[in-house]
């Protein structure tokens, strides 16, 4: 039998692995972004020209900075409810929003298989909710390429459960970093948006940074290298300035946070209605039908506006219009549960407040004005870090578009914004702590198991509680095993869902089982669950073998306090 290889080297191999497929995992991403986000320009071209209307559109994407209008055909603006609820229905939602599905999947610690008839459905949901004009970002499309294209990977080289995780979110990584040309910043933002307050992936961040950067090298071979945003120079801001900076952030942080209570209290109240999903989605897309032909600025992602706006092109008025519209449409299309990204949404909101800010303060006091430009970027970058809790992350996102120069300000607002601010966030999936994620569950009972020589493995667990995914509080217990159970493995004996057999000890030794393991006379099972459940569990099996008339081998079972 072969030896097995020193741990050395098995390390470098395992590395040498993850470097190889994080990087097939970014070509893949860059080679599908430029495919499908070609597709969606000339999509949004034709069906927004349905109603004799073209928003602006970045120079970075091949378009111009100007709006189009013709005369407005009204029977075209049923293109947009009618494109929402048809992607409504091909998506079958669980999650809206992509990146709150893929964190939810990274923390349950499982690998589940990919539906590729739906996966592509949801692909085409995004296409032609975007290319509708429906005002959410491009990334959303994008992120269900990056789990298709994660499954694909790990299937490929036979990843581990950990290492197709991790796969799964440099893949998201990636998208991020082609959708917003930042994958350095966009790699960070994917190792921290797993958690809400101090905490990072430092796993995932090697990773995200070698898919991220492989996809956007391909997607600018071939579509072009250029920042996503053309930022015109700025000055540092003044010194005298500064305090004005961490009131942008403690405001935006209270907007913000409006923002996530509406959000919350809309689909609360849509739930407990009880209206089909479609009808919601049906009159919500006829609401933003209707307020795109009162104000030109409601349809796509509002980025183009968002230039126009750095760029000085846009009065004080245009810009209060545009804070405020995008702000409602946004809370329509949320509470609608229509189909698309999430996260672009955020930067122009925090955009467009930011300037709206700095343009109320020179009207004010006129004498000094403040540079509403650099009131716009440190926004955008304060909203976002309040909205999905990501304060470094946004950080070197608007650092990346607009240079260093405006870098004390933006770490000012974005960190007051995030301190300020609630532990809430747009996605609810983000769990506090590490040992709250199911992906570090086993990694937590692994490093407690390799403890050395334990007398007692009882004594050696104790005062070591394992949260679970809810947010509760289980523990470790552990049982003899019945008589009933002998020669039986862990598929074949009946335990409850709600409980985890993560180990055997047997002999002196802690074995962790897998389907094939049989339980033997003498065993201790070691199970992870909540104490009332735990005791019921043991209640069952007692009384299961004082009907086989067996009270001698009920053994008891132990909490861990």
């Amino acid at each position: 039998m072969r030896a097995p290889l020193p741990f050395r080297f098995r390390n470098r191999l395992e590395t040498s692995r993850m470097v190889l497929y994080s990087a097939l995992a970014g070509v893949l991403v860059g080679v599908a972004s430029a495919l499908l986000l070609s597709a969606l320009d000339h999509a949004q071209d034709y069906l927004m020209g349905l109603a004799g209307y073209h928003p602006p559109s970045l120079p970075s994407r091949g378009g111009v900075l100007m709006a189009f209008e013709g005369n407005i055909r009204w029977w075209a603006l049923l293109v947009i409810p009618a494109c929402a609820v048809l992607a409504v229905w091909l998506y079958k939602p669980v999650h809206i929003d992509p990146l709150a599905e893929t964190i939810e999947h990274y923390h349950s610690g499982e690998s589940r298989p990919v539906q590729w008839r739906l996966q592509l459905q949801r692909i085409l949901a995004g296409f032609i909710s975007i290319g509708a004009g429906v005002p959410l970002g491009r990334e959303g499309m994008l992120l269900s390429v990056a789990q298709a294209t994660a499954h694909l990977t790990s299937r490929f080289g036979s990843l581990s459960k950990s290492e197709a995780r991790t796969i799964l979110m440099a893949s998201c990584a990636a998208v991020l970093g082609v959708v917003f040309h930042a994958p350095l910043a966009c790699a960070v933002i994917i190792a921290e948006i797993l958690y809400r307050r101090n905490e990072f992936e430092f796993e995932v961040l090697m990773p995200a940074v070698l898919s991220s950067v492989a996809a956007y090298a391909i997607y600018g071979t071939l579509m072009g290298f250029s920042p996503l945003l053309d930022i015109p120079p700025v000055e540092t801001p003044s010194y005298w300035s500064m305090p004005l900076y961490l009131l942008l952030g403690a405001i935006i942080a209270g907007l913000a946070n409006v923002y996530l209570q509406a959000i919350r209290t809309l689909r609360r109240n849509l739930r407990k209605l009880r209206l089909n999903l479609l009808f919601v989605t049906l009159t919500g897309g006829v609401a933003v039908a209707l307020c795109s032909v009162f104000f030109d600025g409601t349809l796509g992602d509002g980025l183009g506006w968002t230039q126009l706006n750095f760029m000085g092109m846009l009065d004080d008025l245009s810009v209060y219009q545009h804070f405020m519209v995008r702000f409602m449409v946004t809370l329509i299309v949320s509470g609608a549960f229509m189909i698309g990204g999430y996260f672009t949404p955020q930067l122009v909101i925090g955009a467009f407040a930011g300037a709206s800010l700095g343009a109320a303060i020179n009207a004010v006091f006129p004498a000094d004005p403040v540079n509403v430009l650099v009131f716009g970027l440190v926004g955008a970058a304060a909203f976002l870090s309040s909205t999905t809790n990501i304060p470094l992350g946004a950080t070197l996102l608007l650092a990346t578009w607009s240079g260093e120069e405006i870098l004390i300000p933006l770490v000012l607002s974005t960190f007051t914004a995030y301190a300020v601010g609630g532990v809430y966030s747009l996605y609810v999936e983000q769990k506090n702590v590490r040992a709250e994620s199911g992906a570090h569950i086993s990694n937590i009972v692994t490093e407690a198991l390799s403890q050395p020589a334990p007398q007692d493995l009882m004594e050696l667990l104790r005062n070591q509680p394992v949260t679970v995914l809810q947010g509760d509080t289980e523990q470790i217990s552990g049982i003899e095993v019945p008589e009933a159970w002998y020669g039986k493995t862990k598929g074949e004996v009946d335990i409850p869902d709600t409980i985890l057999v993560f180990a055997i000890a047997r002999e002196g030794k802690i074995h962790v089982p897998n389907n094939k393991t049989p339980f033997i006379a003498g065993d201790q099972v070691m199970l992870i669950g909540e104490p009332q459940e735990v005791s019921a569990f043991r209640e069952t099996l007692a009384a299961q073998q004082a009907q086989q008339q067996q009270p001698g081998d009920a053994g008891d079972t132990e909490v861990v306090a």
